[in-house]
C-alpha cells in the first residue's frame, strides 16, 4: 500500500455527502481521499477493479488505489487516491452552483 504524505501547505477540500464529510487533497498529480467512516476508499478501489474487468476502456473510468495517509501533524489514516483525471476541468457541485446563484 502506497504511503502518501500530506504537505502542511496542501489545501484541504471537504466534500459533504448525505453520510458525512470526506477530506480530499491534491498532492502532486494525485487526488487523495481520506476515509471518514472506514470504507469509502475500499468502495472506490473495488468499483475501479470491477470496471477494469468490464468492457469499458481504461480512459472511460478512474482507477483508485488504496493508500495510507500521513497528515501534517504525523497522524495516519487510511484512504485512496487516483491520478488527477480532471486536466483543466474544475469540480462544480450543485451546492456550489446554488451558493453562487442564491442571493440572500
Amino acid at each position: 500500500m502506497e504511503i502518501i504524505h500530506i504537505p502542511a501547505d496542501a489545501m484541504r477540500i471537504i466534500s459533504t455527502s448525505s453520510r458525512d464529510d470526506q477530506s480530499k487533497w491534491r498532492v502532486g498529480d494525485k487526488w487523495v481521499k481520506q476515509n471518514t467512516r472506514g470504507y469509502e476508499g475500499l468502495a472506490e478501489v473495488l468499483a475501479s477493479l470491477v470496471l477494469a474487468h468490464s468492457t469499458l476502456q481504461e480512459k472511460d473510468y478512474v482507477k483508485y488505489y488504496p493508500c495510507k495517509i500521513v497528515l501534517p501533524d504525523g497522524k495516519t489514516s487510511i484512504g485512496c487516491y487516483s491520478h488527477d483525471f480532471r486536466g483543466k476541468l474544475q469540480e462544480v457541485t450543485l451546492e456550489r452552483l446554488f451558493e453562487a446563484n442564491n442571493a440572500y
